[in-house]
């Protein structure tokens, strides 16, 4: 599993904490540093964040990146995985339709 770390950064402005993530907008993270498995997390845009002392944390990361490198192996797979969606959804339109007798519109 991986590792979260949320800290305050040495060089904050503010040192109560009580102002830090908000603003007009909602939350930021302005003076923290994010890491996953030490890596750090810039450009964040979103946190969700679930702990429970009878269950696995679980977080969302949501950040914004600056190039996207994707090899058409995986892009083919992802549209594999889309049409066998499709088509299972049709087939299971069909089977309704001929159980039915009715066409539903969308």
């Amino acid at each position: 599993m991986a590792k979260l770390v949320i800290k305050k950064k040495a060089s904050s402005k503010s040192n109560d904490g009580a102002d830090d993530f908000r603003n007009e907008e909602g939350l930021f993270f302005n003076d923290y540093h994010t890491t996953v498995d030490g890596v750090e997390i810039r450009h964040l845009t979103s946190l969700k964040l679930m702990m429970s002392t009878d269950a696995i944390n679980e977080c969302s990361l949501t950040f914004f990146v600056d190039h996207v490198d994707v090899d058409a192996d995986f892009l083919a797979a992802v549209k594999v995985h889309i049409e066998e969606q499709n088509n299972s959804k049709l087939e299971q339109e069909i089977e309704e339709i001929k159980r039915t007798g009715v066409i539903k519109k969308n």
